[in-house]
């Protein structure tokens, strides 16, 4: 019996005598501090002792009460209980902040991001709110910001006509910027003042990935950031405080090549330039110049609810090419406001090197910023030399991260130490240490980089966040445990149900019992064996950088199929966790899940029914996750057609369709492996080569470095005589990722990407030591 099952029998049973619980309660105290020997001594004595210390003795009720309190509950205190205060704590955060967001989207017109940062701009005009360090750095305040964000309004509704705005819930514009502009979130908040929700679509994207995105989208309206400043005729010049042009990437070209698509769906194109360089595509700089900076009236967004989209983020998922998943007002406005739960005051300062078309850099960077009024400063891209520079010029506070950020700010190189020192050591640079950064806010953190970044950098405080853009659940790491990646409790159980269940590797669906409801994990060390072809974690693994199993385990003993994880090392060693499953979060009124915009079929392939009785609905994840006995999660794998690699959701689905054009390739399997060292996988492909045909290492090389983003480019390819396939016709992974890319069990032929050779060359052992090593770059 569970023991949540065992309190509440307890309670029923000291209530229904009518006696006090305290002498239950102070039995129970006694076993877990003195023991099961001495708390027998004693309360043999008591019973002894009845007819002498009657009076002072509480009635047999009562010690009736305390037997079978003591013979139901442990014997030692659950491991959980240590957590009980910050349980509490946390859980009464959560349940304040869910209460204020609910009062204020359940008023007579509901109170958005939009109107907090009108009376932010009302209140405090002059107060800085963006700082952008990049080419061109600039600063604006909350008056400028609004300003900008009013023309665009009443440009984007001239421009467009006097409907727009109108149709709240559906979309009418789309974003395609490549980094943090401020005409870029000058053009968002205008459009939010009318009520258009907007996508922001990945700038990497090209070709048919990016005719996908802007049509799964339902924008009837494309604007684009050019490559450079357009020329401009006569004396007028751009507004250095609202547009910036200067942006690194080919998105005039890549527009260009899917045109005549877009325009057949009789999609709409705009620069934001002063002219337009492209047939058929139009130019906001003109009209964003020219119209006024008036404030708003609120009566252009009355139609908008509390669920009504307000922003459409690109996730990769776990079934296909990239969808847009639906951010209402609603989950804007929960995870903007969870800042406050890490103490984040309008005082602070926060850095972030995010894209914004991810939800962490834009709702839980930026936009969490104009809610608080904090002072958010932007860098158009991650750079391991100007970040702490950055922090110490603007005083950040504050920083956001993903686990790669980190790990890079880890791997800069330190001053060597001393020769007497010990081997391979080193110190501290003089500057490591001279910043004031206080917390830092992110997601995917190993323990190794965690424990390595504090050390060097100072006792930053850490929170680590788990979720995803479309999920209805998300887990905080709020204890600050070293190397989990959240944290949960019975109180958070109650409020977000889900469960860890078992699954099959092959199917990646989970496994039903012989009542049709799903198999809850569980202890890994001891635990029965997993039903045949239920994989979880294949073996015991190991912190990435421990070269060989410490003496003091024996692997002897556990069954290959075991599931097994070591999630932590923290201070005091080893934690074992439990066994690893598929995270499946309740779908509530409470908790729903949006899904994608789209056709239904999207969101219907997310959810799973009869999970723990009859009926119920949950939404699946795809991560497999573990929880050891105090509540802390730890992230393992991702199932499906996705992996994480460089901080970037890389979709397997959308490299594979690259591959296919290759003219000497048949068939392409694309699939995520892990590195020593790395967080996340690296994309690997299993090629059937075309009939006659040979592998050419240059023109793999020169295609995909045309096609794909940095992130998204296979490392290793493995070439296959033919392609396995499941009994439903998929394409087999689970043994390519198991073997990766070792050269030690793979007979295939394999290759590497060779930046300096500009080729794919044959993997040799050197190279694979190297890369297990490190010494290889990725």
């Amino acid at each position: 019996m569970d023991i949540g099952w065992r309190l509440a029998f307890l309670l029923l049973l000291v209530g229904g005598l009518g006696q006090s619980a305290w002498p239950a309660v102070v039995a129970l105290v006694l076993r877990w501090l003195l023991g099961d020997s001495i708390c027998l001594v004693l309360l043999g004595l008591a019973l002894l002792g009845w007819p002498w210390l009657g009076p002072w003795m509480p009635p047999w009720l009562s010690v009736a009460a305390v037997a079978i309190t003591l013979a139901l509950l442990p014997a030692q205190p659950p491991p959980a209980l240590r957590w009980l205060p910050a349980d509490l704590n946390y859980t009464f955060s959560i349940l304040c902040l869910g209460l204020k967001t609910w009062v204020r989207l359940n008023r007579r017109r509901p109170d958005t991001f939009v109107d907090s940062f009108e009376r932010w701009a009302r209140a405090q005009p002059g107060r800085t709110i963006l700082v952008w360090t990049g080419p061109g750095s600039q600063s604006v305040t909350f008056r400028e910001l609004d300003a900008q964000a009013c023309r665009a309004a009443w440009a984007m509704r001239a421009e467009l006509g006097g409907a727009l705005g109108l149709h709240a819930r559906e979309p009418t514009a789309l974003l395609m910027l490549p980094s943090q502009t401020m005409a870029a979130l000058a053009l968002w908040l205008g459009l939010a003042k009318l009520g258009c929700p907007v996508a922001w679509i990945n700038p990497h994207s090209r070709g048919a990935p990016l005719v996908h995105a802007v049509l799964s989208s339902g924008a009837q309206v494309l604007i684009v950031d050019p490559v450079v400043p357009l020329p401009i005729s006569g004396s007028r010049v751009p507004s250095p405080k609202f547009l910036l042009c200067p942006i690194p990437a080919d998105l005039r070209e890549n527009l260009e090549e899917v045109l005549p698509k877009l325009q057949a769906e009789d999609i709409r194109c705009f620069y934001l330039s002063y002219s337009s360089p492209t047939l058929g595509v139009g130019a906001l700089g003109a009209a964003l110049e020219a119209a006024p900076p008036d404030p708003v009236p609120a009566e252009l967004r009355a139609e908008i609810k509390p669920r009504s989209p307000a922003l459409f983020i690109y996730t990769s998922g776990t079934t296909g090419l990239p969808k847009p998943a639906i951010l209402t007002y609603e989950r804007v406005l929960h995870i903007s406001s969870m800042l406050t739960l890490f103490g984040v005051t309008a005082d602070d300062v926060v850095y972030s090197v995010l894209p914004l078309y991810h939800t962490m850099g834009l709702v839980l960077g930026v936009l969490s910023c104009l809610e608080l009024g904090v002072t958010c400063v932007l860098a158009p891209k991650f750079s391991a030399s100007c970040f702490w520079d950055d922090c110490r010029q603007h005083g950040v506070t504050v920083i956001q991260y993903v686990g790669e950020v980190l790990r890079y700010l880890c791997n800069t190189p330190q001053v060597r130490a001393p020769p007497l020192t010990l081997l391979g050591t080193s110190l501290q640079r003089p500057e490591d240490r001279t910043h004031t950064v206080r917390l830092a806010i992110g997601s995917g953190l190993r323990a190794d980089v965690w424990e390595t970044f504090q050390q060097r950098f100072g006792p930053i405080r850490i929170w680590e966040v788990y979720g995803s853009t479309e999920g209805n659940v998300g887990f905080v790491n709020y204890p600050g445990r070293c190397g989990a990646h959240g944290k949960t409790s019975c109180f958070l159980r109650m409020l977000s149900p889900y469960e860890l269940v078992q699954f099959s590797m092959e199917t990646e669906e989970p496994v039903r019992d012989n009542r049709g409801l799903c198999i809850p994990v569980r202890p890994g060390i001891g635990a029965r064996e997993p039903p045949l072809g239920v994989g979880r974690v294949e073996t015991l693994h190991l912190l990435r950088g421990w070269k060989k199993p410490p003496k003091a385990l024996s692997f002897s003993a556990l069954p290959s199929s075991s599931a097994s994880t070591f999630c932590s090392t923290g201070s005091l060693g080893v934690h074992l966790s439990w066994e690893a499953g598929l995270l499946l979060t309740q779908v509530l009124g409470r908790q729903p899940f949006l899904g994608y915009r789209g056709a239904r079929e999207l969101s219907e392939r997310k959810l799973v029914r009869n999970v723990r009785r009859p009926n119920d609905v949950y939404y699946n994840s795809g991560d497999v996750l573990t929880v050891d006995r105090e509540g802390f999660l730890c992230f393992r794998d991702r199932l499906g057609d996705t992996f994480r690699w460089k901080g970037e959701n890389v979709s397997t689905r959308e490299v594979e369709g690259v591959l296919a054009q290759v003219d000497f390739l048949q068939e392409v399997n694309v699939y995520g492996v892990s590195v020593p060292g790395c967080e996340g996988k690296v994309g690997m492909a299993a090629v059937q080569l075309a009939p006659g045909r040979t592998f050419d290492g240059q023109k793999m090389y020169q295609h995909v470095r045309t096609w794909l983003p940095a992130y998204a480019i296979p490392q290793f390819i493995r070439i296959q005589d033919a392609l396995e396939i499941t009994g439903t016709f998929k394409l087999m992974k689970s043994r390519l990722v198991r073997e990766a890319f070792n050269v030690g069990v793979i007979a295939d032929p394999l290759f590497v990407l060779d930046n300096q050779a500009r080729a794919f060359r044959p993997l040799t052992p050197d190279i694979y030591r190297a890369v297990c090593e490190g010494t290889w770059r990725l």
